[in-house]
């Protein structure tokens, strides 16, 4: 969204006093503006003691700002405009992937024995609609949080999403992460709404995996646990996949030394091994 901005900011000066001095023009955004200089639309000039960029073409110049900014260049560079949606980027950029975050997010959840889903006055009986169900889904938004208690599992894959009650004694509840767990989530998981629950973090044992462990531990401290199988070096023996480690390199480096026990023990398998495990094989 910088470039964008930037860029909007060189087309404002050129459309208002039809030149800009060369050297604000830096190499990305010359490469940006490639098209206008090699159809003659803009020219580097002398102009007294220096260089400028010159407009020789106001209406073609015109065009390209308003197929590149539909909602125009104020829009752009209004500094207290907020790009919270991805509708609103596209208005302001023609590009959904500069916003901030979309307007919410789907979350998938499941509960066992009496577990509750709490908004306001709103009470959605979460373990029955997982016997029904199988899953639930809410919505996580800027509205009032969904609140849950007890002991919950935050699980990286859906497949053992699906089945984490049969591994992991003890459950309240699931929650599904698909991965890299986002700002959005992060924020609910360390919220007021879930303060009284205790995460047990269930992902891949691989850097990512336990980037993401810790990542949780750090935004709920005192409340995250890394779910630890009984067996699990003969599990990496056994079901080692070497590219979980080497495709994440920097991101094992960058997880040495953390200071958690249990990390520091899965890192140690990683080594000794050269391989990272998937959580699926759990469920085997």
């Amino acid at each position: 969204m910088k470039s964008s901005v930037a860029l909007a900011r060189v087309l404002e000066i050129l459309e208002r006093d039809g030149s800009v001095p060369a050297s604000s023009i830096g190499q990305n955004l010359r490469r940006e503006l490639s098209t206008l200089f090699d159809s003659g639309v803009l020219e580097e000039a002398r102009r007294g003691s220096g260089f400028r960029v010159v407009v020789l073409d106001q209406s073609t110049l015109q065009i390209l700002i308003q197929k590149l900014f539909p909602a125009g260049l104020e829009a752009v560079l209004d500094e207290n405009a907020r790009v919270d949606s991805r509708a609103q980027a596209v208005a302001r950029f023609r590009n959904a992937k500069v916003a901030s975050k979309s307007t919410g997010q789907p979350l998938l959840v499941r509960g066992f024995g009496k577990a509750v889903l709490r908004r306001g006055s709103e009470v959605l009986g979460l373990s029955d609609w997982t016997k029904v169900a199988g899953v639930a889904a809410v919505q996580l938004d800027n509205a009032q949080s969904w609140s849950l208690d007890g002991t919950i599992a935050v699980v990286e894959n859906m497949e053992s999403f699906l089945q984490a009650e049969q591994v992991i004694e003890g459950l309240d509840g699931a929650i599904y992460t698909g991965g890299r767990m986002s700002e959005r989530m992060l924020d609910w998981l360390a919220g007021p709404a879930l303060g009284k629950c205790r995460f047990i973090h269930s992902g891949d044992y691989d850097p990512v995996g336990i980037d993401e462990y810790l990542k949780l531990r750090q935004r709920c401290a005192g409340r995250v646990s890394l779910y630890l199988p009984s067996g699990l070096e003969e599990l990496f023996k056994r079901f080692g996949k070497k590219e979980l480690v080497t495709n994440s390199l920097a991101v094992l480096k960058r997880i040495r030394g953390c200071g958690d026990r249990d990390a520091e023990m899965v890192i140690k398998l990683m080594d000794e091994y050269g391989c990272g495990l998937e959580q699926e094989v759990l469920w085997i």
